[in-house]
């Protein structure tokens, strides 16, 4: 599967030293990472992962939306941008990393029990082998839980925020 990471933690290299673990461990996936707008111009943390795993890792084009990279991928992963609640609400499986500036998970930040609900957490990348695995071998489990996010999208994000969303897909 393709993986979209979407980054823009604060502490990015704590998340790159995560990633490393995850694919040291030779699981099939191709990451695809999309840096966050204030990391570009700057040292990428990420850059070393793509030079080591050349076969599994590339960066996002930066003339693709967020939007474009979201719809364009089996999976997201990520560890504190509001982007994977958009990424959600679009219907894309969102798995949050035990990584960066808050290893508790995106669901920890907004202090929200429903997105915990709904973004499962992995604290490790040996939880992260075990999400994709389990996607493989139970899709129903996953269509299950994306089927729950669609029932109750109206009540973990800000108001008029799917609205926004559903507009933004229209046109």
């Amino acid at each position: 599967p393709t993986l979209l990471y979407l980054s823009g933690d604060i502490k990015p290299q704590s998340v790159a030293d995560w990633m490393d673990r995850f694919l040291a461990t030779d699981v099939d996936v191709h990451v695809r990472i999309r840096l966050h707008p204030r990391e570009i111009g700057y040292k990428n943390p990420y850059q070393f992962l793509a030079d080591k795993y050349p076969a599994h890792v590339t960066f996002s084009h930066m003339d693709n939306t967020t939007l474009n990279d979201i719809l364009n991928t089996d999976i997201v992963i990520g560890t504190s941008t509001t982007a994977m609640i958009e990424a959600l609400i679009l219907g894309i499986p969102v798995i949050s990393m035990g990584a960066g500036a808050t290893p508790e998970g995106i669901a920890a930040i907004h202090k929200n029990a429903l997105l915990a609900d709904l973004i499962p957490h992995a604290a490790t990348p040996s939880d992260l082998i075990v999400y994709l695995t389990e996607m493989q071998n139970s899709p129903d489990a996953w269509r299950a839980r994306l089927k729950r996010t669609a029932e109750l999208q109206d009540h973990f994000y800000s108001h008029g925020f799917n609205a926004h969303m559903k507009a933004i897909i229209r046109a």
